[in-house]
């Protein structure tokens, strides 16, 4: 699903709420869309942090 961030973003830091390690494999490729789109493995739920950096 698409997440919102500024610009500026160069890339993403994604992990699940309560646990260690982020995914990887992910970042801003459509800076300019001001998104970026989260893959995961089929079933994979949960909640999760995003933080944009890279300003």
């Amino acid at each position: 699903f698409p997440i919102a961030f500024p610009s500026a973003a160069l890339n993403v830091i994604v992990s699940p709420v309560g646990s260690p390690g982020n995914f990887t494999g992910y970042a801003l490729s459509e800076p300019l869309l001001k998104s970026v789109i989260l893959t995961v493995s089929k079933d994979t739920y949960g909640l999760f942090y995003w933080e944009a950096i890279g300003y």
